[in-house]
């Protein structure tokens, strides 16, 4: 008797375990990312860690989600850390811009933004430019992808006294 329920109950029991095994294997890989649905820089112009050899008439930041209005706040920094501009724009859709200010002397400035997107999620971040002294440029002025580490959910890392966000 006791060989006969063993025998029964045992395939059962590993057909059961193997669909309990499956269906966490498959809603682990279903789930969208910790990540997913928030909102992220796509790319600047200029590129981040440009160097330029005249300053360029405008800085512009696009992301991947319209902004929210009277949200955004983009400031120009200088090598020592002194607010050359700083501005809170009008969005345009996934985008906002900040005019380079006339009557900047060559170096290394740094633009930082602070925006919300959509989603609610507040952004962070920053880009280095180099305005030359020279009429040489090292690399172009062309819009790239901005690298995941140049913007950040404000709820990851509250930062904007180290990056100079405003």
């Amino acid at each position: 008797d006791r060989a006969l329920t063993y025998a029964l109950e045992g395939p059962a029991v590993l057909t059961l375990l193997a669909s309990l095994v499956l269906a966490v294997a498959f809603l682990t890989l279903a789930a969208p990312p910790a990540s997913a649905g928030h909102s992220q820089l796509l790319s600047t112009s200029p590129a981040d860690g440009s160097v330029l050899a005249a300053p360029p008439s405008e800085v512009v930041f696009t992301f991947d989600a319209p902004l929210l209005p009277d949200t955004p706040t983009v400031s120009i920094n200088d090598a020592d850390g002194q607010v050359v501009s700083s501005i809170h724009p009008a969005p345009d859709g996934d985008s906002v811009s900040i005019p380079w200010p006339t009557g900047t002397s060559p170096g290394d400035y740094q633009v930082a933004f602070r925006v919300v997107c959509a989603d609610g999620e507040p952004l962070v971040g920053a880009i280095t430019l180099t305005i030359s002294d020279s009429g040489d440029a090292a690399s172009s002025s062309t819009a790239t992808a901005a690298p995941p580490a140049t913007s950040q959910a404000v709820t990851a890392t509250s930062s904007a006294s180290a990056t100079g966000a405003p």
